[in-house]
């Protein structure tokens, strides 16, 4: 199984509502990212446009809730969790290894040369730690503040 680190989903009905109040037409879109609280949006030419994902999370029109509760930024039970924190602005993809079965995949693909590898620094390695540290503390002060109130425990656990 190949995982794909997350920064969380937007629910579609709400995203497309906010990119046309920001008179932003969807279908010019050829790229959207989350990178240090920012949604980038790029466009054709070169063009790109940016929004504080706080400030469209507090308006409701940013990730889902549900995602922003979620403690599993990096998919570690995943055989291989793929992605680019860590990368430090370098091209190519994070790749962690989370099981002998990921590892042998990894090590066959290369074998192969279906894949060129370059070890990661301890800085680059740090730093995905750091940025999944983040989101996981994240997603516990949203789990705390979504769930304070005992009606709204006892709905999600009702749920569940």
């Amino acid at each position: 199984m190949i995982g794909v680190n997350c920064s969380r989903t937007f629910a579609a009905v709400p995203h497309i509502n906010m990119l046309r109040e920001s008179k932003i037409d969807p279908y010019r879109l050829i790229h959207e990212d989350i990178d240090d609280d920012k949604l980038i949006l790029k466009f054709d030419g070169d063009t790109q446009k940016s929004f504080d994902i706080n400030d469209l999370e507090e308006k409701g029109l940013g990730r889902r809730r549900n995602c922003q509760r979620c403690e599993h930024p990096i998919p570690h039970m995943a055989d291989l969790a793929c992605g680019k924190w860590g990368l430090n602005g370098e091209q190519g993809t994070f790749v962690e290894l989370c099981s002998t079965k990921g590892k042998e995949l990894f090590e066959k693909a290369a074998s192969e040369g279906v894949i060129e590898i370059k070890a990661a620094s301890k800085e680059q390695i740090k730093l995905r730690r750091q940025e999944e540290t983040k989101k996981i503390d994240f997603a516990k002060g949203r789990q705390k503040a979504d769930f304070a109130r005992p009606e709204d425990k006892f709905y999600w656990l009702s749920q569940m």
